[in-house]
């Protein structure tokens, strides 16, 4: 008996049709080519179509007594095992999985995740055995794909954006003190030298101590001051606008090193700062910078920080000094901007204000009660609006709410419910008395309904969220048994909360936050090789489909704009690779057919074979065990009225049981990791940090977790042995 399901499924499925020997109907779904380097391995069709699978039979489904009454974990020594429960069996039986929290590794050699798949082995006379059968877990395959391009990143952060973003900083310094030098008029010797202080904080912040033009220096002092302080909102001494200098505190990978950190501080500043319309002195600010950087070695440097940006985070929404140099020449022409020429200005303002505003604020409204005061202004290199901050954005006060019940803080649950979350939504049932959130999520969801293949392929951060996607729908009976119904969907939920975690992580700085207010003996026998065991990886097509559209995206992009070294070439190519093997056998495993020996031994060896890509090469043989521990925390959102900020952050892995069975390896329970996720506030002026955080979940005994996790998450485990 078939069941036709209609499922959207990116490039490469005809290649998967063709292994699987062309019998079923061919699909693709063109997860877009907008913007995509001429060099990606994928080319998508434009049509999706329908593909047969076979409904999960009867026979299939798994009777407790089928359930193995143990795990053996190691074949040369068999009272290394672990019984099950009879809760546990039961458990394994009626929902085909369950959960457990796994102590956090004391001592890890590559990153937890990779090194807890590894320990499913046993090294005997240079050979690796296991008796265990592996669950590749999509957790694992997005954790892996977070190491490499975080890791990627920071290279490219530190070896190239960091170099180019201060040669940019003191060619327009230089070219603004050369004005000033020959500038008599007080008032736009004025307008200049703010500009020069504008340009001399991050100058300062990346390390220059070159001297500064007098009238600049104080103003530059007074912001670094506050910078340092990093604890909250003051007024700015140059811009005359509160800031919030937490957002200066340096967080997230920057913390790695001393120029990653100087890099941080330096964007910020050029991603936060604008230059308002409603001050003469800021617009003529702008347009006199905006003229210095549309010289061409100016603008080249620039392009060279704001192309990649964009395709990590989307186009900024703000206006640009490239839109500030248009509407200059559109008032003034090609006469001189710097003078006292008011009634040409107001009319540049006018037309300014006509553009559309930001859909995020990325500081405190002027009108806390008017969503529509949004400042328009002008900035070098603006944050840009991820919809993630959007949704936030939207469903906090005051969009929603009234003064007697605000919703001054979100959760990760609204991003998982527009993005198709069933169980999300259930979760979020409660939100319905807040005025306005069922009204404001409806219309969200119907936004990002979209399927155009162009909607979600527009750049990286986009491409990522559409991988989780298939995560978070509800499974139904062309899909294992293990993987129908509400649990699954919830443990999709927990997966794609981590990796969303681990992408905001990734990406915060070119992104809006949103705002509301053993030995052995010598003469030992030694046994024949144990039978390996028949692996089993999560059988979601959707999701590998986009994971190697994610993968291929990611490395032709970088490669095209230069910031690709060898070393992630050959990673990145590697992980593309292997995750195209993984998702072949993903297909057979839904179509029930016979997976080969090379295929479960692929999925045996797989933390092996990939275990290289995580660990730089640069950094050697000796790496702290801090570098290498997987647990991270983002701030996501800023309640200003409260004084805090959402963190979300995920811990060390857990254990993961499920109970398989197909046609190529019987009855079995594999094994594998998934993520554990942790939601909670903390003060603005003490937002977290990767080192503070890893404290807590590498303390031994671990504390302060079980407060911090939700409540559904903790649904899905059984207590602890």
């Amino acid at each position: 008996m078939h069941t036709f399901t209609r499922i959207a499924t990116c490039s490469l499925l005809a290649l998967l049709l063709i292994l699987q020997g062309g019998c079923k109907k061919k699909t693709e779904e063109k997860t877009g080519s907008s913007g995509a380097a001429s060099d990606s391995l994928l080319s998508p069709e434009s049509k999706p179509q329908e593909i047969a699978y076979i409904q999960s039979p009867d026979s299939l489904r798994i009777a407790e007594k089928e359930i193995p009454a143990a795990i053996i974990w190691n074949y040369f020594d068999t009272t290394h095992q672990e019984t099950f429960s009879k809760e546990e069996r039961e458990v394994l039986s009626r929902d085909g999985f369950f959960i457990e929290q796994y102590p956090a590794q004391t001592t890890i050699m590559t990153d937890d995740m990779v090194d807890d798949y590894q320990e499913l082995y046993v090294e005997r006379d240079g050979q690796s055995y296991s008796t265990v059968p592996v669950f590749l877990s999509s957790d694992f395959l997005l954790h892996v794909f977070h190491v490499v391009f975080d890791r990627m990143l920071q290279n490219a952060e530190e070896k190239r954006f960091l170099p180019v973003l201060d040669s940019l900083t003191q060619s327009l310094l230089a070219a603004t003190t050369s004005q000033l030098q020959t500038q008599a008029a007080p008032d736009l010797r004025s307008i200049l030298a703010r500009n020069a202080a504008f340009l001399g904080v991050p100058a300062r912040l990346m390390g220059d101590s070159a001297s500064l033009p007098p009238e600049a220096e104080a103003l530059v002092t007074e912001e670094l001051a506050l910078i340092r302080g990093a604890d909250g909102f003051h007024v700015s001494p140059l811009m005359n606008s509160r800031e919030d200098y937490s957002q200066y505190k340096v967080r997230g990978h920057y913390t790695a090193s001393e120029n990653l950190g100087r890099f941080f501080k330096a964007m910020m500043w050029y991603g936060r700062r604008f230059f308002t319309l409603k001050s003469d002195t800021q617009s003529l600010q702008a347009i006199t910078l905006s003229q210095l950087m549309e010289r061409p070695e100016n603008h080249s440097l620039w392009e060279r920080i704001d192309q990649p940006s964009a395709f990590i985070a989307g186009s900024s929404d703000d206006l640009t000094l490239d839109d500030c140099a248009a509407l200059a020449k559109q008032v003034y022409g090609d006469a001189p901007v710097l003078s006292s020429d008011t009634a040409n200005l107001h009319r540049f303002e006018r037309l300014a204000k006509e553009k559309s505003a930001p859909k995020v604020s990325s500081n405190t409204l002027p009108d806390p009660s008017d969503p529509a005061s949004v400042e328009r202004g002008f900035r070098v290199l603006g944050q840009r609006t991820v919809p993630d901050a959007y949704i936030f954005s939207e469903l906090t006060s005051p969009r929603i709410g009234t003064d007697e019940q605000p919703r001054n803080l979100p959760t990760s649950l609204d991003v998982m419910s527009v993005l198709g979350s069933a169980i999300a939504d259930s979760l979020l049932a409660r939100e319905a008395t807040v005025p306005g959130y069922t009204e404001r999520m409806s219309a969200l969801k119907k936004e990002f309904s979209d399927e155009h293949p162009d909607r979600w392929s527009q750049n990286f951060y986009l491409c990522w969220l559409n991988a989780l996607r298939p995560l978070l729908q509800m499974k139904g009976k062309e899909y294992p048994p293990f993987m129908q119904g509400r649990k699954w969907a919830t443990k999709g939920l927990l997966t794609s909360v981590g990796s969303w975690t681990e992408l905001k992580h990734d990406t915060f700085l070119f992104s809006k936050q949103s705002y509301a207010e053993m030995g052995e003996g010598e003469d030992e026998e030694i046994p024949k090789p144990p039978p390996q065991p028949k692996s089993f990886v999560e059988a979601d097509l959707q999701f590998f489909n986009r994971l190697v559209y994610l993968v291929d995206r990611t490395r032709a992009t970088f490669t095209r704009m230069g910031l690709l070294t060898d070393e992630y070439q050959r990673k990145l190519a590697l992980l593309f690779a292997q995750s195209l093997r993984l998702r072949t056998i993903a297909g057979k495993e839904l179509l029930n057919e016979q997976v080969s020996e090379e295929e479960y031994d692929l999925m045996l060896h797989f933390a092996h074979t990939i275990d290289w890509t995580i660990l730089p090469e640069e950094r050697g043989d000796i790496i702290e065990d801090e570098y290498k521990q997987m647990a991270l925390v983002t701030d996501t959102h800023t309640d200003a009225f409260g004084g805090r900020v959402l963190e979300n952050a995920i811990g060390s892995p857990q254990r993961i049981y499920v109970a398989v069975k197909d046609a190529s390896g019987g009855c079995r329970v594999c094994v594998g990791f998934v993520y554990s996720a942790c939601e909670f506030t903390q003060p603005m002026d003490a937002r977290m940090t990767d080192p503070k955080w890893k404290k807590i979940v590498y303390g031994f005994p671990s504390g302060g977790l079980a407060e911090r996790e939700p409540a559904w998450e903790r649904s899905l485990r059984l207590s602890p042995k």
